[in-house]
């Protein structure tokens, strides 16, 4: 026997049984080992632990953390799989291996190493906590609930399940238990920024959105350059009719997020009321290069074309919506009124505004005033304006009627009462 074989012979032995202890020097604390050098350097080490037991858990593990930090995912898993092979019983194996699962969005699996782990160890917070998540990512939110609870019951002071749990409860709308979560959470650190993210989203739920950009404030003097806490205040603001400041925060989050569709949508929907169709169209028209099938993004460039006596256009556009998206009430709808109302006579067509119409009503249990203003506008635009004056009648009968439309309303009832279609201006 030769001495290199004796010598790996010897230290195999001694690196028995297979939960040996991993060099000591660990990629689990970020602290510790931060240069990609550094991470490779252990990578070599416990690989040499693995050459000397192949069933070395700890090292397989210990291995795998550092190839998770460098973004080697299927060389990580690969080894969180050896690791679970090797000690089936090793807890902390199965959490490592479901992290990584829930990281590449195999959020079933994750769930099943952690039911695994919190079997082997019932007490495990970490387990209920990644579980929590895990639920609460694919929407299982009162399952991800009780998961959050058992770890507080355990660790009562625990930031991140009172985070999950939190913002589940904010999903399920139990807005008042999920502030107490994120209080709760602040009162043990006020400088925890995920709370004030997490409170300023359940209160804009609620409806609150003065407290909301309070939160959103607080959050983003920590964390400046998140999109989405951009985003989410910049809805607070136009909720609160502070166009201006919501127009630049949303600005500020396509800025950081040049993709983010629903930024481009919100600050065109901004622009459109502000009479700004120019700006609104350009940023519908962005959002839809983005995401063509994008069907409210038609919609809404729809209506701002219309409000801009481009009728042939936001004919085009509202049809896409309504292609898109059957269902879509309010596409039909606008599509149904500018057939019936346009000036151009190439737009109109009574018939097909009269089929979209009675569908819209339909769909609302002719209880929506504005959906049978349209009706009503469709029956006079086909010649019928004895039906037209009576479901007009209807619409400003229904108590939802809106007060600020009450007056151009009752103008139309005068028209089809005299036999005349009507014409928006322009």
């Amino acid at each position: 026997m030769g001495l290199r074989t004796a010598a790996l012979l010897l230290a195999s032995a001694l690196a028995a049984p297979a939960l040996a202890q991993a060099p000591a020097e660990s990629c689990r604390d970020p602290r510790v080992l931060r240069q990609p050098d550094d991470l490779e350097r252990a990578v070599e080490r416990f690989a040499q632990a693995i050459l000397l037991d192949p069933r070395n858990a700890r090292a397989m593990l210990e291995r795998g953390v550092c190839l998770e930090r460098l973004a080697r995912h299927e060389a990580a898993l690969s080894d969180f799989n050896g690791a679970v092979a090797a000690a089936p019983d090793l807890v902390q194996a199965r959490i490592d291996r479901a992290r990584l699962s829930a990281r590449l969005g195999r959020l079933e699996n994750a769930i099943v190493d952690l039911g695994e782990a919190l079997r082997l160890d019932p007490g495990s917070v970490d387990a209920r906590i990644g579980r929590g998540e895990a639920l609460a990512a694919l929407r299982r939110h009162r399952e991800a609930v009780e998961d959050f609870g058992a770890a507080l019951r355990a660790s009562p002071r625990n930031l991140v399940a009172l985070q999950g749990r939190g913002a589940s409860h904010a999903t399920l709308d139990m807005i008042d238990a999920a502030i107490a979560d994120f209080d709760a959470a602040l009162a043990i650190d006020a400088g925890f920024a995920l709370a004030h993210l997490g409170r300023g989203e359940a209160q804009a739920r609620a409806g609150r959105h003065e407290a909301a950009v309070r939160d959103y404030d607080a959050y983003l003097s920590v964390r400046a350059e998140d999109a989405y806490a951009r985003f989410r205040r910049g809805l607070s603001l136009a909720r609160l009719g502070d166009p201006a400041r919501a127009i630049a925060d949303l600005g500020e989050a396509i800025r950081l997020e040049p993709r983010m569709i629903s930024a481009y949508v919100e600050r065109g929907r901004l622009h459109s009321r502000a009479g700004d169709g120019e700006k609104a169209v350009s940023d519908f028209s962005e959002a839809l290069s983005l995401a063509p099938k994008y069907g409210p993004a038609w919609r809404f460039r729809g209506m701002a074309q219309y409000r801009m006596g481009r009728h042939d256009r936001a004919l085009a556009d509202l049809a896409e919506a309504l292609r898109l998206d059957e269902r879509d009430v309010v596409a039909r709808n606008e599509l149904a009124w500018l057939l019936a109302t346009s000036p151009s006579g190439g737009v109109r067509d009574g018939k097909l505004a009269l089929d979209l119409a009675r569908v819209a009503a339909e769909q609302s249990g002719w209880k929506n005033p504005g959906l049978l203003d349209t009706y009503a506008a469709a029956l006079a635009e086909t010649g019928n304006f004895a039906e037209a004056a009576k479901w007009q009648q209807q619409a400003l009968e229904l108590p939802n009627f809106p007060a600020d439309a009450r007056t151009s309303a009752e103008q139309r009832l005068r028209l089809y009462k005299e036999g005349k279609p009507y014409r928006t201006p322009g």
